[in-house]
Parts: C-alpha cells; sequence; structure tokens
C-alpha cells in the first residue's frame, strides 16, 4: 500500500534513478532503477521490475524515514531523495542533528513497530 505522495516522489525519483546501469565508477555496481546489486545482493538486478523496485523504496525508504508524517512536501522530498542516495540511517542521523535529537538512525517508531 502506499500512499500519493509517495507515486509523486517516486515517479521524480525515476527520472533520475530509471533503467538499468553498469557504471565502474558507481560503487554500488549493476543497478536498475536505483536498486543496486551491493544493497541487494539476493536480487537479481537484470530481471528487477519497476513495481518491485518502487515496493522497495516504499519498505526500506519511504516508511523506515516516516516521511507520511513529514507536513511538509518539499522537506518530505528532501529526506526521502537523501536517504535513498545516502542512506536510510545516514539521512535519519542528519535529520535528527538538524533538529537536536537524539540521533539514532531511526525516526519515529517505525522500527519498533516492526517488531510488535
Amino acid at each position: 500500500m502506499t500512499d500519493e505522495r509517495f507515486e509523486i516522489f517516486f515517479t521524480r525519483l525515476m527520472k533520475y534513478e530509471g533503467g538499468l546501469s553498469d557504471d565502474n565508477d558507481d560503487s554500488g555496481g549493476l543497478t536498475k532503477y536505483g536498486i543496486s546489486q551491493k544493497a541487494y545482493p539476493d536480487i537479481n538486478i537484470k530481471l528487477l521490475t519497476i513495481e518491485r523496485a518502487k515496493a522497495i523504496y516504499w519498505i526500506d525508504y519511504y516508511q523506515p524515514l516516516s516521511i507520511p508524517s513529514i507536513v511538509d512536501d518539499r522537506i518530505a522530498w528532501q529526506i526521502f531523495d537523501f536517504g535513498v542516495n545516502a542512506g536510510v540511517r545516514t539521512s535519519a542521523k542528519m535529520i535528527q542533528r538538524i533538529v537536536g535529537a537524539n540521533t539514532d538512525g531511526e525516526i519515529g517508531n517505525y522500527y519498533s513497530n516492526q517488531l510488535i
């Protein structure tokens, strides 16, 4: 399940991350839709569908960064985009430093809810 904002963000992200790439200068190696073989070694990147990529972004980036709880679309986009490019924990810690919160790399209670 996704929300309207995620659909907009995902479409925007695909303008930059779409397609298959195997750039020697990219430390992620083989990449499709911005999903790298290095980050997802158990996925056959060449066969990755856009639907599966979308699910990965929803589950592994959008939700853990608590994007649905961020009111301002511009801020939400920046956090999501930074999370995709720098990693969720790095993005979360940066945001936490900016707002003066404990820098545990977890925004909200997403991870604790996953254990319930």
